[in-house]
């Protein structure tokens, strides 16, 4: 149920069989149509999970967009940053596949009226089994060039990744490698002009990443 300024509330009553596999829902508006849009991940007793995207209609949520189920029982996906990655004036939803079994980090942007990949790289997870934690990633403009970015550990969680693109090509700019897991949220420090990111690992430790 979304609740808006003016007091009215909208609902949504999903099909059986499936349900909201998420902890929070994310309010932007992904095309610039001026509508607030609901980024979520919505999951099929079979088909496993998919992110969906619900606009605001006249009196009810109405569906905007989907990735798709990833078709197989008990496999989900978690969302890694909403930015305009790209360049293209219009926003793109980063997540990862399967993040617990060697995952995939993909970019979907809502072109026309279908919510379409644009880019995808393999060896990710941003979610640790188990952990109601799901902010294992953080989005910040490394290299200046006016476009956000993304950190996203390694597959096993010990190495940080940083993609972005160059033109309309997924690159990796970098990566550090980590004495142990990341298990909890990626915080950014952001001083003198400067980008680092704050990761908490399993083994206790608190360390702080600086690209160079």
């Amino acid at each position: 149920m979304i609740k808006l300024a003016s007091g009215k509330t909208m609902e949504m009553v999903l099909p059986k069989a499936t349900v909201f596999e998420d902890r929070y829902p994310r309010l932007v508006d992904l095309d610039n149509d001026g509508k607030v849009d609901v980024v979520t991940i919505l999951a099929a007793l079979a088909g496993g999970g998919s992110v969906t995207v619900f606009t605001l209609g006249k009196s009810e949520l109405e569906l905007k967009g989907s990735t798709g189920f990833i078709g197989r029982l008990n496999r989900w996906l978690n969302v890694a940053g909403i930015a305009d990655y790209r360049g293209s004036g219009s926003k793109q939803i980063a997540f990862v596949k399967t993040p617990h079994i060697g995952g995939t980090l993909y970019f979907y942007e809502m072109i026309g009226n279908k919510l379409k990949r644009v880019a995808g790289f393999h060896g990710f997870s941003n979610h640790v089994i188990g952990s109601p934690e799901m902010r294992l990633s953080a989005t910040v403009d490394v290299n200046g060039d006016g476009r956000p970015d993304l950190a996203v550990p390694s597959a096993n969680r010990r190495k940080l990744r940083v993609v972005g693109f160059q033109g309309k090509e997924l690159v990796e700019f970098g990566s550090a490698k980590l004495l142990a897991r990341v298990d909890k949220a990626i915080a950014l420090n952001l001083k003198d002009g400067r980008v680092s990111f704050v990761v908490g690992l399993d083994n206790g430790g608190v360390y702080e990443v600086s690209p160079r």
